[in-house]
């Protein structure tokens, strides 16, 4: 099979962030060394587009996703599940626009973990508590796309949402093992000294995220925001083998030297 003919699969994944008095912070989770793609990697929850993302794009427990792209639309409902099934944390709304406060939440965990099984379909989890979801809810921030030699490609929108107050964000212990709430740059400088090993789309965004000092900051960033697709290419740049990605990205840096690139994508 040629490079080329590696199937390249939608995905989402969402920067859940939070004010505290030290600055802002992050949600994160360490992927179970079991799973096939950045096994043991600290990541932002998210993963693969699923049809039941893309059948709740023009549905009643919806607003305003069917006004948006078809890939883009999906990615937000993914984005959005995804965030319930690997964080716990449920961006969704009753129809007078109030949430579902943390205690309430409490009492969804069995459902949490059936969804995140596959064993109940996330739209009759909205049915059955009257929720919907608002394509608003999250703010693109990036696209990337697995470069071609890769075992497994993905185009990949990465999203950003405040926290929640009352909410608390808990990894699945499937897919992910650990979890934590980080500052960005606390989270590169523990992967730059081994104590987490963080795939390249990963340390980009974190390094864009460390710019804010606050939620409001970070989100105020992503109005009118540029999202290119981002391939990647390596390059020799003064004699240094560099990754590369676009300019317009709007990234604090276009390039690192793939020696900083532990390990994969």
């Amino acid at each position: 099979m040629s490079n080329t003919a590696v199937p390249i699969r939608p995905a989402a994944t969402l920067l859940i962030i939070r004010n505290t008095p030290e600055g802002l912070q992050v949600f994160m989770v360490l992927r179970n060394r079991a799973v096939s793609f950045a096994s043991g990697a600290l990541v932002f929850p998210g993963g693969k587009v699923d049809q039941q993302d893309r059948d709740l794009i023009g549905s009643d427990l919806t607003e305003g996703f069917a006004a948006l792209d078809p890939f883009e639309a999906s990615c937000r409902i993914a984005a959005l599940r995804e965030a319930y099934e690997e964080a716990g944390i449920l961006l969704a709304h009753r129809a007078d626009g109030s949430r579902i406060s943390g205690e309430i939440l409490a009492t969804y965990e069995a459902e949490r973990a059936r969804i995140a099984n596959c064993d109940l379909p996330f739209a009759d989890f909205l049915r059955t508590h009257s929720l919907k979801l608002s394509a608003d809810g999250v703010a693109p921030v990036a696209r990337w796309i697995t470069p071609e030699g890769s075992p497994r490609r993905f185009d990949t929108m990465f999203y950003l949402a405040p926290a929640p107050a009352d909410q608390t964000a808990k990894h699945d212990g499937g897919e992910s093992v650990e979890s934590l709430w980080v500052s960005p740059q606390q989270a590169l400088d523990e992967g730059e000294a081994g104590k987490w090993f963080i795939i390249v789309p990963t340390q980009f965004t974190l390094e864009w995220l460390a710019q804010f000092r606050t939620v409001e900051e970070a989100m105020a960033a992503t109005r009118n925001r540029a999202i290119p697709p981002i391939h990647g290419s390596i390059e020799v740049r003064d004699g240094i083998e560099m990754f590369c990605i676009p300019d317009e990205a709007c990234y604090p840096r276009s390039f690192i030297p793939t020696s900083e690139i532990k390990r994969g994508f």
